[in-house]
């Protein structure tokens, strides 16, 4: 026996100490040894191979490192982006040979340490990682390694954006040559009449030729298929409404009026006494302006008006909550069906007094009334003029903004999640949104105007119908009538158009539309017959607020100037600018005669013959009398002193957001890579015993 252990002793030694290892490392240790190890499930495929759940493992420790640390990895503004394609991206970007040294990876951490210690944050990054998040230091520099890479090998696509000489000139004289011009307007709504009279011909007419468009959509404004359209219950608590049926108490005033003196104040004067030992003929010392606080007496109606509207709001939010708590009890744990995003629809939410009763039975319980209605079908223009729904704006963390009119329309059918995307904010049929909504105004306060809720509301989508055609021309009558009518009236300020582009060319434009008064609409400004406009340009760059809709649809960053008195029109600055080419000359007037003309006819001949124009919008039903008054082109040496980099830039800068966009677009990272997912299918029953532990691949 001695001889054994003899021969034996190192063998019994390793196998006590790796007994002891596991004991100090505990039960979990032991279990994940002696236990069969997962198995390698392919998940997806890209670039010709397969992607197992093991090759995700260190794409999702990245990208857990990277939400750790603040940064953003999903490149796509949508949100759809996975870690399957956070890790399809670095493939790409290794595959390209992109290059990331180690000075980077230090520079971009130690950014974010030093923005941590200018918020006050003395503790260490690695130290606040590892400790908080369970995040080694390795981990995050290979997170942060791959995500300069992906970025880098984005910034390398973009640089295939770069604007040619002939490109940065054309953009420079789409935004930068400009003009003056005066405008006198035509609109046919001064013409209009619902006395026109209209044939049966006409109508049907009308409504063949513009049933298939929308009204937004249309060359000529008018459409008449209907948009899509939701049909709402919902509850509404107007703030001003409910400071009328809350009385509050005396002590209540006395109580806020103490709390809040400074807020009620008023301005006396204090003036000095005169004094015998004053010089005589010396002015009386001025009286000195003083600020002192209002008894309650004084203060009291503003008291009271601020008690009513705070408590009003108190008991508005109360009551949405509590609404908003029993409307979601049936929907609390039912599960979303990850490939719709929508939750099955409960037994019984979709009662047609489903909603009503629970608003009648918080008014009960609170001893308030509130605003209860279902609605029509409505747009989005509905929404967005309804005195009860209008401006109301979902709050909270993350959803900020997220207006009713589009809030609405989250539903199906109009919203569709694709399958394996991060599912964003919507509602199904019949379901209410977890939080009420606010409307503000704005209140006067401390000598400064102050936001002030104004209204809060819940709603539920209880139907919502997809763009369709009328099914009869009588669903429309009243507006095809209308539009008939208004055509006409269109068609009747041509003669007035040509008179008083005759006049103008003999006398100029301001001289010519004085002599029509009551044809012409008057400027806003200064109730003159014609507007000055100007300089404006053919083109200007899109706001910032629209460009993310635009480079998510692959409409220009560029669109039309809006000309004061006209709008963003096309056909309005390209006819204003014809104006400027070498040669052109006026069309030739067909009026000739009328009260404006023989006016005009009696005033001296302007020399040089002002250039006058006629521009016809049918989309907006106006027609404008346009005299160009100045025309500043753009020489060359400001270009190339001024211009040229400002273009450049500019120009790069869209194309680049363009190109960006796309790249980190979902389906376009999809399909350079040829990606698709694999079914997953159930792992196999294990047989026991010890599986080998499958390669994994690394990640550099």
């Amino acid at each position: 026996m001695m001889k054994w252990l003899r021969a034996h002793t190192k063998k019994i030694m390793v196998g006590v100490v790796l007994l002891a290892m596991l004991a100090f490392l505990g039960s979990e240790a032991m279990f994940q040894l002696l236990s069969p190890q997962d198995t390698a499930i392919p998940v997806a495929r890209a670039f010709g191979t397969e992607i197992t759940n093991f090759d995700l493992r260190p794409a999702q420790s990245d990208v857990t490192a990277l939400d750790a640390l603040g940064a953003q990895w999903r490149y796509d503004a949508d949100g759809k982006m996975s870690v399957e394609h956070w890790f399809v991206l670095l493939k790409e970007a290794e595959r390209a040979g992109v290059v990331v040294s180690d000075s980077e990876v230090e520079d971009e951490i130690n950014a974010v340490q030093q923005s941590m210690t200018q918020r006050g944050l003395t503790q260490s990054l690695f130290d606040v990682l590892r400790t908080q998040k369970n995040i080694t230091p390795p981990e995050l520099r290979r997170a942060v390694h791959n995500h300069i890479m992906i970025r880098k090998h984005a910034g390398n696509v973009h640089m295939a954006s770069v604007p040619s000489e002939p490109e940065v000139r054309h953009w420079v004289r789409e935004t930068e040559d400009k003009i003056k011009a005066r405008i006198a307007t035509l609109d046919a709504q001064l013409f209009f009449k619902d006395t026109i009279p209209v044939t049966a011909e006409e109508l049907v007419q009308q409504f063949e030729k513009n049933k298939d468009y929308l009204a937004a959509d249309s060359p000529t404004g008018y459409g008449y298929k209907y948009p899509h359209r939701v049909k709402l219950q919902y509850v509404v608590a107007h703030i001003s409404t409910l400071s009328g049926q809350i009385a509050p108490s005396l002590d209540e005033l006395t109580a806020y009026w103490k709390s809040n003196r400074t807020k009620y104040q008023k301005v006396t004067y204090d003036v000095p006494p005169i004094t015998t030992t004053q010089p005589e003929g010396t002015p009386p010392p001025e009286p000195k302006r003083v600020t002192v606080e209002k008894t309650f007496s004084e203060a009291r109606p503003d008291v009271e008006r601020d008690v009513k509207s705070r408590n009003a709001q108190q008991a508005a939010d109360q009551a949405m909550r509590k609404i908003a708590s029993l409307l979601s009890r049936p929907w609390q744990g039912v599960r979303t069906d990850a490939q719709t995003g929508y939750k099955p629809i409960p037994a019984g939410v979709d009662a047609p007094d489903y909603m009503k009763n629970i608003v009648a039975q918080v008014e009960r319980e609170m001893n308030i009334k509130l605003t209860y209605a279902e609605s029509p079908l409505m747009s989005a223009d509905d929404l967005r003029n309804d005195s009860d729904l209008r401006n109301l704006v979902l709050g909270g963390e993350g959803q900020s903004g997220l207006m009713i009119r589009d809030y609405a329309f989250r539903v199906p059918p109009f919203h569709k999640h694709e399958a394996g995307a991060e599912l964003v904010l919507s509602l199904q049929l019949f379901q209410s949104p977890d939080a009420p909504l606010t409307a503000n105004t704005f209140a006067f306060a401390d000598g400064k105007f102050v936001p002030a809720v104004e209204r809060i509301g819940l709603f539920r989508v209880i139907e919502a119908k997809e763009s369709e055609v009328p099914a009869a021309m009588n669903d429309v009558l009243t507006q095809v009538e209308r539009d008939v009518q208004m055509q006409k009236a269109f068609d009747e300020m041509e003669p007035v158009a040509q008179q008083l582009y005759a006049a103008a060319l003999r006398v100029g434009l301001q001289a010519a539309a004085s002599h029509f008064p009551d044809k012409l609409t008057p400027a806003s400004i200064n109730d003159k017959p014609t507007t000055d406009a100007g300089p404006f340009a053919r083109m200007t760059r899109i706001d910032q607020q629209r460009m993310m809709s635009a480079l998510r649809e692959g409409k220009p960053m560029l669109e039309p100037w809006n000309v004061v008195g006209v709008g963003s029109s096309q056909e309005f600055v390209d006819a204003v600018f014809a104006m400027t080419q070498e040669g052109w000359r006026p069309v030739p007037a067909t009026a000739t005669d009328g009260p404006g003309m023989a006016a005009a006819a009696t005033q001296p001949a302007l020399i040089p013959e002002p250039k006058i124009t006629i521009v016809s919008v049918p989309k907006l039903k106006k027609k404008f009398v346009v005299e160009l008054l100045e025309h500043t082109p753009v020489d060359e040496t400001r270009y190339e002193t001024d211009l040229r980099q400002t273009g450049y830039f500019a120009l790069l800068s869209s194309r680049a957001a363009a190109m960006r966009w796309s790249w980190f677009d979902v389906k376009h990272i999809e399909s350079r890579s040829g990606f698709s997912r694999i079914a997953e299918e159930p792992t196999p029953p294990s047989s026991g015993g010890l599986a080998p532990n499958p390669a994994r691949a690394a990640m550099p």
